[in-house]
Parts: structure tokens; sequence; C-alpha cells
């Protein structure tokens, strides 16, 4: 071994320590104790919360969801060759199983994980260390923000895990995710918070509410659910994704974010929330002049929906919503979050600027549907069986994965096996540029067009896949109750 560059980094470890605000006893200490210190505050934390992580396995059978290989693949000919690519009609179902993480949050059973986990779920087992596996119910589940609550009933007290305030983290904090990665229960990987407030985009587009926390330290398959922890052994987060295409890049659910809805998830079932019924956007600094702004806070409303609190309450395309109820608004994520965090029946003030003069709106907030289905766009959207969004949208990595670099169109995110658009030949990866014979500019004229469309209509669609343009014929099929 190498004395002297030992001898190198443990002094620069400890001149961290210093610098970092430490005490300055440490720098008397010598770097091998330093070490030790440093050392034990991690296995300390390890050992306080590994009892109350526990394992998830999930049974369940579920549709099969074709592969999307694009035209000109090497695999595409055999594929074809088998009928394992496009066939046509319901497909059987599978027996599927799969693992993930959670943490226990009360001691007579409650346990916080991921909704992907669990979602459709047959049949859920939880692994408790030392005190065995245990079948669970779900107690509750929110999709829009991938959070779910399990109940076991283990005839004893259960350790819980200590949560934390996942609103006083700073960047550059020590992260430990703690979760059965890949299978492997009870991994530990230690890292830094690396930044907050982040959005999946891609990753997780339907999610609803985002605001994740990202951190290097490694999470991988199995590790969903699972929780991020301080130094201090508190929950800060609930390990929920990584990104496919980079190194040491994880996310996590911020745990206040669950720790709100906690309540709901085990005394209902579900988060009910209120809503004011708009599509809103960051304001752009480019638009401040536009709009006669004083600066570029606030969430700029692009479209107010039909029959919603906003419309009765006068909102317009074009204002710009800067207060409610005394809290500033300063982008669009803002106003989600803190209407979303509201009481349904709730009158509140809201203060925009509408063609450079400020005014105040009274709205009286209404219960968000349980589910986007409950729309009348979305039940419509349904039939067809598919998830889009517009073709601009995409992020340059998506656009050079992809290949698609158009500016208008929508692609289609998803298809569910055995829906209209799937028996049209539809299939993810696909780019839908007109629907009877009319340029379909983005997702909102999307939904637009099929809201005209009424059920046994058939519609003819120009599809673009890979270097290929076609037409597809989609029959509208009635809602399925």
């Amino acid at each position: 071994m190498n004395t002297k560059r030992y001898g190198v980094c443990v002094a620069v470890v400890v001149a961290g320590v210093v610098l970092l605000g430490g005490h300055a006893a440490l720098a008397a200490e010598s770097p091998l104790r330093t070490l030790e210190r440093i050392e034990t505050a991690f296995v300390e934390v390890v050992d306080e919360v590994l009892p109350a992580v526990v394992n998830i396995g999930v049974d369940s059978s579920a549709e099969p969801k074709l592969p999307v290989i694009p035209e000109g693949h090497p695999l595409r000919d055999l594929m074809d060759q088998f009928r394992f690519f496009g066939q046509p009609g319901p497909q059987p179902r599978r027996f599927e199983m799969h693992e993930g993480s959670g943490f226990i949050v009360e001691k007579d059973g409650y346990i916080l994980t991921n909704n992907h986990v669990v979602e459709g779920a047959d049949k859920i087992s939880v692994k408790v260390a030392d005190r065995g596996t245990f079948e669970a119910e779900v107690a509750g589940r929110d999709p829009k923000t991938d959070i779910a609550l399990l109940k076991i009933d283990a005839g004893k007290d259960l350790p819980v895990a200590k949560l934390g305030d996942s609103d006083e983290i700073k960047v550059g904090q020590f992260a430990i995710a703690i979760g059965s990665a890949k299978g492997l229960e009870g991994t530990v990987t230690v890292g830094h918070i690396s930044a907050i407030g982040r959005s999946l985009g891609e990753l997780r587009p339907v999610l609803q509410y985002q605001d994740f926390i990202q951190t290097d330290a490694p999470i991988n398959m199995g590790n969903s659910g699972g929780p991020l922890v301080n130094i201090r052994g508190e929950v800060i987060g609930m390990n929920t994704a990584m990104a496919p295409f980079a190194q040491s890049v994880g996310f996590s659910i911020p745990i206040n974010m669950a720790t709100r809805i906690l309540d709901q998830l085990k005394n209902e079932g579900r988060v009910i929330r209120a809503y004011l019924g708009v599509s809103i956007e960051d304001v752009a600094p480019e638009l401040v002049d536009k709009l006669d702004l004083p600066d570029n806070n606030g969430a700029l409303v692009n479209q107010v929906m039909d029959g919603t609190p906003a419309e009765d309450a006068g909102i317009e395309v074009y204002d710009v919503i800067r207060d409610v109820d005394g809290e500033t608004v300063e982008n669009a994520k803002a106003l989600q979050q803190l209407v979303s965090s509201m009481k349904p029946g709730t009158t509140v003030k809201i203060k925009l600027v509408r063609d450079g003069k400020e005014k105040t709106l009274r709205v009286k907030l209404m219960t968000l549907p349980e589910s986007e289905e409950d729309t009348e766009v979305a039940r419509r959207e349904k039939m067809w069986g598919l998830r889009v969004r517009s073709a601009d949208d995409m992020s340059r990595e998506m656009r050079e994965r992809t290949g698609i670099d158009l500016d208008e169109g929508v692609v289609v995110t998803d298809v569910e096996p055995g829906s209209a658009g799937f028996h049209a030949g539809i299939r993810e990866g696909d780019v839908i540029l007109e629907i009877d014979r009319k340029p379909v500019k983005d997702a909102r004229a999307f939904s637009d067009m099929v809201k005209k469309i009424k059920p046994g209509e058939t519609v003819i669609i120009l599809v673009q896949r890979g270097d290929n343009t076609f037409i597809l014929h989609l029959k509208v099929e009635e809602p399925k109750k």
C-alpha cells in the first residue's frame, strides 16, 4: 500500500471535515481516528434504520406488454415472423413476480412504499427482518404521487423508521439508500443529495406531483419504495427511480410529500384533493414584456377547463396567477402543490395579473376527480387506449434516442393491449400526424379532436413510424364501465 498517498487522502478528509464546520477538536485527532468516527456514524445509522426496512414481494397476473421494436431493427423481421410484434387481438395474461422495498411507519404494521411496486398486485408479501414474512393488504394508494400504504398484522409491535423533514435538506448532505437492490435485501449505498426540486419528465410522465430529491447514492431495481436517510438516521425520502442512461442519478420522493397524505391513505384509502381546473406553465422570461408583468414569477394560465372553479370564477387564458390566500406563487409547480394541499369546498382569494393590471378573484375550490379518467376528455382518450405527448415537448436526449425530431404531432407513449388503438395497429413510439386528414399540432389539439369524435365512429389516422408514414383506421369504442 502506498502509505504516502494514504496519508494525503486522510489529510484531505480531515481538512474537509474542519472546513465544512466540524469541531476544531477533530483536527487534533489522528487521521485514522477521524475516519473511524465517520465510519461509526454510518454504521449506527444503518443499525438504527435497517430493522424498519422491509422487502416486498408482489405476485400479479397482467396483460403482456408487447416490445417496441423500430422498423429496420435486426430483430424486427424475426418478431414479425413469429407473430410476436403487432399481433392483433387480446393477449393471454401472464403471471409475474417482482420485488420492491418499503419502510415501517407505524408499529402496528403500516408500511410506506411506491404505488408502482404494488399496483395491479394479486398478492403482496412483506418480509420483515428477524420477524418473518406476512401477507399485506393495500391500505391506500395515490398514483399521482406514486405513494402507497400497506398494512400487515405481525401480532406484535414492529420497529419504526424515524421520519425527518425533507424541507430542511440541503444539496451536498450525505444520503444513504437502503432496500432490496436487485433482490438483495438490506443493501446499503451511500452518496449525497445532488439536487432538489427535480421533475422526472419522460421517466414518469404520468405523475402529476413531481418534486424529487436527486441523489448519487446508487439506486437499483428493487430499491423502489425503500428509504433515503440522512446522517442522523431520519428518513428524508422514498427511493423511486433511476436515470437509465446515466450513472449515479437516482430520485426519491420527499418524505414530507408522503407524510402530508399519510392520514388520508390510512383513513380514506385515497387522497382527496382540491383543484382549480386550469392548465398552467411557468412564465418564460421572454414573455414578461409581452404580458406586461413586473417579473417572471407566477403561473401562466394556458387553458381553462369547462365547468371548473376557474371558469366559474372568471379566470382567463393569459392570466398570471401570483398569489393564493397570501401565499406567493413562484411558478406552475408551486401553484399546483399549493392548491392540491387545500380542502375541497374552500374559498380562496387569487391575485393575478391580466393585461398588466392586478386583479383579485374569489374561487371556491372543487374536489379533484379521483382519476383523470373521470374527465370527459380522458374518458374519450381511454376509448382509444392511448397516451400521448407533444412531439415538440421531447428533450434533446429523447429526440436523439428515438430519432423523432418534429415540431408538430404527438408521440404515443403507451398503448393499452386490446384497446381500439392497439387493434388499429398503433404502437408505442408512433407519431400521430393527422386525424381525419386534419393536422395534429400537439397534445392539446389531440385532446380537442378526440373530444369531438363519438363512440362508434371510424377515423383515419396518419402515423409516422421510423422513416415510414402510413394511415390506419381506428374505430372508436364505447368506454368500458
